[in-house]
């Protein structure tokens, strides 16, 4: 008795060891795409260095700083509530009252993200 026990004990240590590793590796990949990302981004705005007519970079260099403006908002979900306020007299919804608050912080950013949360 005392054997299944103990048996049963080190299953559930090895499955949650085994969830615990696959989490972990869950995180490194997101943060992983994350840092893809982020380089990927940060190489559409930097401008590739110009050269000269021999084809080698000119030695006068400028320092240039560039600044992208980024705003997120998260969990923009949908509830009854939420499209019944949108529903107009001839059937059709209209939400976009529900982003007049942030709709001019929206347009003057460089990248503007909203995370469309959905079954």
């Amino acid at each position: 008795m005392a054997q299944n026990k103990k048996r049963r004990r080190r299953r559930r240590m090895r499955k949650r060891t085994r969830n615990r590793l696959i989490l972990a590796g869950g995180i490194l990949v997101v943060l992983f795409i994350l840092y893809l990302l982020i380089h990927f981004i940060v190489g559409l705005f930097s401008s590739p260095e110009p050269k000269d007519n021999t084809g080698t970079t000119p030695e006068t260099k400028t320092s240039e700083e560039t600044v992208v403006s980024f705003m997120g908002v998260g969990d923009n979900l949908i509830h009854e509530t939420v499209y019944n306020d949108a529903l107009q007299d001839d059937g059709t919804y209209d939400f976009s009252k529900m982003y007049t608050n942030f709709k001019k912080d929206a347009k003057e950013s460089d990248i503007a993200f909203i995370n469309q949360e959905t079954v």
